[in-house]
C-alpha cells in the first residue's frame, strides 16, 4: 500500500513539474521562432505550369512539371504523363 502512495506522489510530482514547465520554459518559443514577412505561397504554385493534353482526361489541362521524376502531374486529375521535354533530351543527347 505505501508503494502504491509513494508512485502516486511522484506521478503527480512529475505531471506538476511538466505542467509548469511548459508553461514557464517552452510557451514563448512559438513566439520567438515564428516566421515574419509575407506568406509563402502553395507548393503548387511554386512548380512550372504548362497546358498539355491529359490522356485520363481527353483533354488540355494545365499540367505541374516534375523534373526529378521527369513526368508531367496533371493538376485536375493527378495522373502523371512522360515529359516530351525530357524524351528530346535524352534524344538529342543534351
Amino acid at each position: 500500500m505505501e508503494i502504491t502512495v509513494g508512485a502516486a506522489a511522484v506521478m503527480a510530482a512529475l505531471v506538476g513539474a511538466t505542467v509548469l514547465a511548459r508553461w514557464a520554459v517552452l510557451a514563448p518559443a512559438g513566439r520567438r521562432h515564428r516566421r515574419t514577412g509575407p506568406p509563402l505561397p502553395p507548393p503548387v504554385e511554386a512548380l512550372e505550369k504548362v497546358a498539355f493534353r491529359c490522356p485520363a482526361e481527353n483533354r488540355v489541362t494545365v499540367h505541374a512539371r516534375a523534373r526529378i521524376i521527369r513526368q508531367l502531374i496533371c493538376l485536375d486529375c493527378r495522373n502523371t504523363t512522360p515529359d516530351p521535354l525530357n524524351t528530346r533530351e535524352e534524344a538529342t543527347g543534351a
